[in-house]
């Protein structure tokens, strides 16, 4: 039911709202499906502010070895062949750094994805036969299912890393918003770029 965002399974009569649905379908709690929901509406632009909160003590965790060259390359490849470059970041390209169409095509430029599209796209490259296992970015959440780490915190456009041989190599992120910590002053510029990796995941 659209109009009051009410579901209803005919064959086993379970229901409820849109949060318990997007839930069920994502394997997530109710309160990341909201979360990853209200991610999702800035994937016509650029995400909000963000600053980051005050930092935990990590827990260590056991990193994968690493994936070969050319497994980094065809996930990548086929990672960055699946999502597009919005408006606003081409505008970006264009106006501030001065580049092409065909150069922002050759380069590889593209926008990170919504965090909830994360654990689809990699379900679809593994189906599509691509090891995501120790390759740059990729790790195993809390629900025990492979995914790639985009967050709203750290939207931007992605810059493919190549290889002399041409091979991609790793990717980083130019941020939508610089990273800052609770307490830097103000005149702070914060970190603009971030390396794509699993660094603290498994």
């Amino acid at each position: 039911n659209t109009a009051k965002d009410l579901w209803r399974c005919n064959y086993c009569g379970e229901g409820g709202g849109m949060l318990s649905l997007y839930a069920k379908v994502y394997g997530v709690s109710n309160s990341d499906a909201y979360r990853e929901i209200c991610d999702a509406l800035a994937v016509n632009g650029f995400s909000p502010d963000y600053t980051v909160p005050e930092k935990t003590a990590p827990t260590e965790a056991e990193q994968s070895d690493a994936a070969s060259v050319q497994e980094v390359h065809q996930t990548l490849s086929m990672l960055l062949s699946m999502l597009t470059l919005i408006p606003a970041h081409r505008a970006h390209l264009q106006s501030v750094r001065g580049l092409s169409d065909d150069e922002i095509t050759r380069f590889g430029f593209k926008s990170t994805p919504p965090p909830f599209l994360c654990r689809s796209l990699t379900n679809r490259l593994v189906k599509a036969g691509c090891r995501v296992q120790g390759v740059p970015g990729f790790y195993v959440d809390d629900n025990g299912c492979w995914t790639v780490k985009f967050h709203q915190r750290t939207s931007g456009i992605i810059i493919p890393i190549f290889g002399v041989d041409g091979l991609i190599r790793g990717a980083q992120i130019r941020l939508d918003h610089p990273l800052k910590d609770k307490d830097d002053p103000p005149e702070k510029t914060g970190v603009k770029y971030l390396t794509l990796s699993s660094t603290g995941k498994r």
